[in-house]
Order: structure tokens, then sequence, then C-alpha cells
């Protein structure tokens, strides 16, 4: 590792949500739950300078990086 080591914290996370039947991805379509969670982990995060983005991932797509077993 580099001189970082175990205090590495990164600037940005981005959540990946398999959209499914979904079109778009929008705060009214992630279940209530998700939406506090999503909502109290990005709190957290953000204390330590962490920002946190949510993309979402069309079907079609979701097996395009599966890696061989």
């Amino acid at each position: 590792m580099g001189s970082r080591g175990e205090d590495f914290t990164p600037k940005r996370i981005v959540l990946g949500m398999l959209l499914k039947d979904r079109e778009v991805l929008t705060p009214e379509s992630i279940f209530g739950f998700s939406q506090i969670t999503i909502a109290q982990t990005a709190k957290a995060l953000a204390t330590r300078g962490v920002n946190v983005e949510v993309v979402g991932i069309p079907a079609a797509r979701a097996n395009a990086f599966r890696l061989a077993s």
C-alpha cells in the first residue's frame, strides 16, 4: 500500500442500484426503508468528508461486468 495505508478515506462513494423494471432511478422509485438507509449512510459519511452518489444500473447492463469464475 501507499503511504496512506489504513488511514485512507475515499472522497466519493458510488452506490449502484439495479433498475429491473424501472427506466430511471428517482427518490420515489426507491423503497422507503432503502431511502432511510441511504440517507443515514450518506449523513454518516459526510461527517468524514465523503460524498455519496446513487446511480441506476439498467437491467440489460447488469451482467456487463461479470468476472470469470
